[in-house]
């Protein structure tokens, strides 16, 4: 639209103002100070008007604030993103923007990793939402409906259907042992952001010596005799480990699925915290 009339100031604004709480309320003290961050974000040094494009435009009285001398319509900072209809301050809607987006460190984001898959969807949503509403003054439910605009402007920024939420991030954990779930993980990361997980045991490749076993299939209950102290046998497990890692990250790669792999009997810290990592260095390229 003209005049920066859609959701990429929006986007302006979440990188200009990704700054610690204190931070933000040391550079915005004022709606003022607020009101002309926008404008100056948004038309630079003098307005445009977002329904025609013209720039000659005069400052009016009201809630408006300007009018087109082509058009003759009025508009305001609001016009056309996220914010209009909106009645809360501009300093609110900031702050929002600072809180939602606020750089996170590794252990954080590990630690919020860990309470996506212990804590219940309900204590999810209230904690957060909690601290959000009352750092900005407003109700759980103006809190929630301010969250949720942010997130779709961020959706529409990023080239998504308008309205369309963003991609949520889904961590599957599994030993992927299995055939046939490749497609149905591709779908789901067409719409979310999917990370694999995958669990792993060194009794998967390095067999201990123990001579004869008898080995069962726990799903067809099928039986084989093997002799683990072969060398043979225990090059085959190993090789045979190796080859499903290789194809399994070949996979994986192959469709933009990010994988962690964790040893069972190692710690689970140190894989995340790389993994972590390696996200924030992608996302400052």
């Amino acid at each position: 639209m003209p005049g920066g009339c859609n959701n990429e100031m929006v986007k302006a604004l979440i990188v200009k103002t990704s700054l610690s709480i204190a931070d933000f309320k040391r550079r915005f003290p004022t709606e003022a100070a607020c009101q002309a961050f926008v404008e100056r974000e948004r038309w630079g040094d003098s307005p445009i008007c977002p329904h025609c494009g013209h720039a000659k435009i005069y400052h009016v009285s009201g809630p408006m604030g300007f009018k087109c001398s082509s058009c003759r319509k009025r508009f305001s900072l609001r016009t056309g993103n996220a914010m209009e209809h909106s009645k809360l301050p501009l300093r609110t809607w900031l702050l929002a923007i600072c809180m939602l987006t606020a750089p996170v460190r590794p252990r954080r984001s590990l630690l919020s990793w860990l309470l996506a898959l212990y804590m219940t969807s309900e204590m999810r949503s209230s904690l957060p939402l909690a601290r959000f509403a009352e750092q900005l003054e407003v109700t759980h439910k103006t809190a929630l409906s301010l969250a949720e605009r942010i997130r779709r402007a961020c959706a529409d920024d990023a080239g998504g259907a308008p309205g369309e939420a963003p991609a949520t991030a889904h961590f599957l954990i599994s030993d992927f042992q299995d055939d046939g779930y490749l497609d149905a993980l591709t779908s789901a990361n067409r719409k979310h952001d999917c990370v694999a997980v995958r669990v792993t045991d060194q009794r998967e490749s390095q067999v201990e010596a123990g001579g004869l076993v008898t080995l069962e299939d726990a799903e067809t209950g099928a039986r084989r005799l093997v002799d683990t102290s072969a060398p043979a046998f225990r090059a085959a497990m190993r090789e045979a480990a190796e080859r499903r890692a290789a194809a399994l990250e070949r996979s994986l790669r192959t469709v933009g699925i990010d994988l962690v792999t964790i040893d069972a009997a190692q710690s689970t810290v140190e894989p995340l915290l790389r993994f972590f990592r390696m996200r924030e260095r992608r996302s400052r390229r």
